[in-house]
């Protein structure tokens, strides 16, 4: 399950199913379609319980990506060790906390 949810210009996405190799290809095709119509774009990741490899990579492709379309992306984790584990595999990105949204 995916939940968008558009704010003037930035489109939330709240993903509540774990980001693994059954997933990706389905949150990749969800990012995609969301990724035009906005300047940023916020992934929730808080309700993710699992992220395997695949989902590393989606998580790598997804700044990539947005990066290349001139688009801000930054990532909210209810989690405090999310950010550690990305840091860990090379994954810089920008968190910011699920209270200040």
């Amino acid at each position: 399950m995916v939940a968008i949810e558009k704010q003037g210009k930035c489109n939330k996405l709240l993903i509540g199913v774990d980001v693994t190799a059954s997933t990706a290809g389905t949150l990749w095709n969800v990012f995609l379609a969301n990724l035009d119509d906005c300047e940023e774009m916020e992934i929730n990741l808080s309700q993710v319980n699992m992220v395997d490899t695949e989902g590393l990579r989606w998580v790598r492709k997804a700044m990539i990506e947005a990066s290349r379309n001139g688009k801000s992306l930054r990532f909210v984790s209810g989690r405090p060790e999310t950010p550690e584990v990305l840091s860990l595999y090379r994954i810089f990105c920008e968190f910011v906390e699920p209270a200040a949204r």
